[in-house]
């Protein structure tokens, strides 16, 4: 009788096994053509990749375009790989969720609208990606260097509104080291964090600014969200870094920033009730401190 058990539970597991592996072994590629993730003839397979037990997907959206992720999509959407273009945009809408499982490569826009992505292995090519999450998006991206030089007078990243998360867990490297000459007047590229939005860059440690002294980087952290940073090691390069840190309750944890050295000098912003650390903080080249009544930084252990 044991025999007869041990058989039965053995085939029952081999089936149950079976199930999960897709009958076709290699996965299909599919590239979109523009417009709703929904529609097959957005498609040049004209089939909508998500991963189902029969087959599995590798999702191109090539240079320059659209695709909208909407809620007549399978939830979640998975799929194998995912490659999104220099100058295209994966928009995310609300009640929708996409799942990357091997390699994501990101040169493009990802604008989560309410919508849900995660991409743990990940990538980022060139240097002209951007991130957002907004109304309530979550956006997880497992990349570990970002270089956004080719991008002026652009949102980075920007994580507004309640619920929304940007979550950069794994990466190290940030350089927004554009160079601008021959632009007439300052240019710029913003970090955002705003009404009850978050951004994980706890494992960030060092960060470049743009080349030109003239150029900055604004880091912005207002109506009472946070921003961690606390992993950052050391601020440098040619151009300016502002942190603007407003509003009743926001902060900034630098905690491990022990070099603040740019050429375009820094400045460091904190509302009334607002907060920055730097608790670490040995070499600091012409920043400019300017903290209303009520505001605190604390710095060299203070």
């Amino acid at each position: 009788m044991w025999d007869i058990y041990k058989r039965k539970v053995l085939s029952y597991s081999i089936f149950g096994f079976l199930l999960l592996i897709p009958l076709s072994v290699s996965a299909i590629s599919a590239t979109a053509t523009g417009g709703v993730y929904s529609v097959p003839t957005n498609w040049d397979i004209v089939v909508v990749p998500c991963n189902d037990l029969s087959q599995s997907y590798e999702v191109t959206i090539p240079v320059s375009s659209p695709m909208t992720l909407d809620a007549a999509t399978a939830n979640p959407c998975v799929v194998n790989t995912f490659d999104l273009g220099e100058n295209a945009t994966f928009a995310l809408n609300p009640s929708t969720s996409y799942e990357v499982i091997g390699q994501a490569n990101i040169a493009g826009f990802i604008n989560g609208l309410g919508g849900n992505l995660n991409a743990p292995m990940a990538a980022f090519l060139g240097n002209t990606a951007r991130l957002s999450a907004t109304n309530g998006s979550t956006i997880s991206v497992g990349a570990n260097d970002w270089s956004t030089t080719g991008l002026i007078n652009a949102a980075i990243l920007t994580s507004s509104g309640s619920g929304s998360v940007l979550h950069l867990p794994s990466l190290q490297s940030l350089n927004t080291e554009f160079d601008a000459t021959g632009a007439f007047g300052s240019q710029w590229q913003q970090i955002n964090v705003a009404n009850g939005g978050t951004l994980d860059l706890s494992s960030l440690q060092t960060l470049t600014t743009a080349v030109r002294s003239a150029d900055y980087l604004d880091v912005n952290v207002t109506s009472g969200t946070t921003l961690n940073m606390s992993a950052l090691q050391s601020v440098s390069g040619g151009g300016w870094i502002n942190f603007d840190v407003i509003g009743a309750g926001s902060a900034v944890d630098l905690s491990s920033l022990q070099t603040l050295n740019t050429v375009g000098r820094s400045m460091l912003n904190v509302s009334s009730n607002a907060s920055m650390n730097f608790n670490n903080l040995l070499t600091v080249n012409g920043a400019y401190f300017n903290v209303a009544t009520g505001g605190s930084i604390s710095a060299l252990g203070s």
